[in-house]
């Protein structure tokens, strides 16, 4: 199973990587939310956003939702698996350790570890869309704010 799922995360992070960046920075389309570029783009601003208006403040913003958009979305959490930020209001503060999805992937464990490990990094779980309710592939980038907390972009 751990072995379907690196092939498939490879497979999944290589067909992103392979979009021409240009062809969908030009059209600007929905798309665009699945560069290699522009998720590292967003994740630089929020990182900026924390420096110069500090934690407290970034982890309102996102619970206002300040980050999102129609296919995305920001989200904070802390090493004990606290869902500091997230845009279905249930699950801030919530403690997310042993949420899994249909295929038994720990996502917040497993991203609590890639933050702690590699400090950044690529999971892919099914996960409810935070506009349609429907449960789809999600693929999130997340990357080491700090030793309290990590943020992740979420993409569908």
């Amino acid at each position: 199973m751990k072995k379907w799922s690196t092939m498939l995360m490879t497979f999944a992070v290589t067909l992103v990587l392979s979009v021409p960046v240009s062809s969908m920075e030009a059209n600007n389309s929905v798309d665009c939310v699945h560069s290699w570029h522009y998720v590292k783009q967003k994740i630089k601003q929020a990182k900026a956003y924390i420096k110069e208006n500090g934690s407290k403040a970034y982890i309102q913003a996102l619970k206002a939702k300040k980050f999102d958009g129609q296919n995305e979305y920001m989200f904070a959490i802390d090493y004990r698996g606290n869902i500091l930020a997230h845009p279905f209001v249930q699950l801030h503060d919530v403690n997310g350790w042993d949420f899994y999805d249909s295929d038994r992937v720990y996502m917040v464990r497993e991203m609590v570890k890639m933050a702690k490990y590699n400090g950044k990094g690529w999971i892919e779980y099914q996960f409810k869309h935070h506009q349609t309710g429907q449960v789809v592939p999600q693929l999130v980038y997340i990357e080491r704010v700090n030793n309290r907390f990590f943020i992740g972009l979420a993409t569908y």
